[in-house]
């Protein structure tokens, strides 16, 4: 990396100085990845501590997997082998709809929710990757989330109704097998739980009320495999049910939309304890005050990918649209025909607005990437970090007298000629066998599989190094 190009990451440290409102310009896709990494070098060196946090809004959910994969490769040297990536994607499902959020995208909600709740001084630093529509959502308070969280350890004096209970009021499903997340199965003494932070489900084995061992196990097989010391449980669901949350439902509702009728199946569900599908569009009423994905993170940094604030706005036209179609169903009758009535809770007690996402920057960095080189704005700071997208051989590909491969590899050679250090990319392990076989046919001779940035920088000069990184288009630094 050649000293301009540390020159202008290093000027990122005046977000922590004089700009903590910037626009970073000249960031194309795939590049934030980099800036990401050395944005969170910078906010360890604050104090040194190792419980530090940076946050990205990637415009949408399939921007956000692309950077998750990015990150996983271009994460600095110096981080790699103890930065967490944490992951809260949005509900896949309308606001005010009739279903619940799929068990998936829940899994992977409360998964994240419980981490940012559990985290301290001695957590380690962590990217927490989002989208808008996540950033808008109010979150269950932050401290019931913390208090929700179960630990399981083996030789753990624990009655086994006591955990299907906690697991009952928290969203999981009984089954007779077990073979998705938030799943769980009695039989005798034995308690399959599929939680939503492991990747294999696993088994607990009672002596009484003694959990006597927790192994994971084999869907397929149903073979137990390995030990498991200790297990942390999260929620299934973003709405506890449990007698105070029930008795908070059954006020806050009557105390919004009147008494409920014999019709109100909603109302009818919660007060016998059964869960209702679709309630998690009425969760402020279970809740004494909802909190915010700020709440959560402190003063974490925020990085807003391109494209962020039109993201929000249309996200905002969505809930209100959404909102007045219940509200004009239920005014005209149109819920009748024995579909149960719907009433919607107000777009500000279940979502923020555009106010309420200022103010949560209000107090730490809140910046803005750009892929353009964009002119100075009187009053805002900008920082160019001079990377541009890569050549996408439009022109080669529409000639019909040019060979793309040929072309392809005539231009590395002129990107190394330049001093730059060159790597190519392919979306899976299978495509990159096939393109270097390709490439070798047409005179590639020195390249290199790869797997980190670390191993990029640390090839012999002019060696072209291929991974596996999901990148939609190139981009050139000065030297990369």
């Amino acid at each position: 990396m050649s000293l301009k190009f540390a020159e202008k990451l290093s000027r990122l440290e005046a977000l922590y100085t004089a700009h903590p409102k910037a626009d970073l310009t000249s960031v194309p896709d795939g590049f934030e990845a980099m800036v990401l990494g050395r944005i969170l070098e910078l906010q360890l060196n604050q104090d040194g501590s190792q419980g530090q946090l940076i946050c990205f809004v990637a415009r949408d959910g399939a921007r956000l997997s692309d950077v998750e994969a990015a990150l996983a490769f271009f994460t600095p040297p110096s981080l790699s082998q103890k930065a967490e990536i944490l992951k809260l994607p949005a509900w896949d499902c309308l606001p005010y709809d009739r279903v619940s959020p799929s068990q998936g995208v829940t899994a992977d909600r409360l998964s994240c929710l419980a981490q940012l709740a559990g985290r301290n001084e001695n957590s380690a630093p962590a990217i927490l990757l989002t989208t808008p529509s996540a950033l808008l959502q109010r979150l269950p308070p932050k401290d019931v989330m913390a208090k929700q969280m179960l630990m399981l350890k083996s030789g753990q004096i624990k009655p086994m109704d006591d955990i299907t209970t906690w697991l009952n009021n928290n969203g999981f499903e009984r089954v007779s097998t077990v073979r998705d997340k938030g799943e769980y199965a009695v039989r005798g003494g034995i308690l399959d739980l599929f939680a939503p932070s492991n990747e294999m489900p696993l088994r607990l084995d009672f002596f009484g009320d003694t959990l006597e061992s927790i192994r994971s196990f084999d869907l397929e097989s149903q073979r137990s495999l390995e030990t498991v010391k200790q297990l942390n449980l999260s929620p299934m669901s973003e709405v506890a049910l449990n007698a105070d949350s029930i008795a908070a439902f059954r006020t806050k509702y009557r105390a919004e939309f009147g008494a409920a009728k014999r019709e109100d199946v909603l109302y009818q569900a919660i007060t016998e304890g059964r869960r209702y599908a679709g309630l998690e569009h009425w969760m402020p009423l279970f809740y004494d005050h909802m909190d915010s994905l700020f709440d959560y993170m402190g003063n974490a940094p925020v990085i807003f990918d391109h494209h962020c604030r039109r993201a929000m706005n249309e996200r905002f036209e969505q809930i209100e649209d959404h909102y007045q179609a219940r509200v004009r169903a239920l005014d005209d009758k149109l819920e009748g025909d024995g579909a149960a009535p719907y009433h919607p809770v107000q777009p500000k007690a279940l979502y923020l607005n555009l106010e309420e996402v200022e103010a949560g920057t209000a107090g730490t960095i809140a910046a803005h990437i750009s892929p353009f080189e964009e002119a100075e704005v009187p009053g805002k700071w900008m920082l160019s970090l001079e990377a541009k997208q890569g050549k996408n051989f439009a022109s080669e590909r529409a000639a019909a007298n040019i060979n793309i491969f040929e072309a392809l590899i005539s231009h590395m050679a002129d990107l190394r000629g330049e001093g730059k250090q060159v790597l190519l990319t392919s979306w899976s392990e299978g495509a990159l066998d096939r393109l270097i076989q390709v490439l070798k046919e047409h005179g590639l001779e020195r390249y290199q599989r790869i797997h980190t940035l670390k191993e990029l920088e640390a090839l012999p000069k002019g060696m072209v190094g291929m991974a596996v990184v999901a990148l939609e288009q190139g981009f050139v630094t000065d030297k990369l």
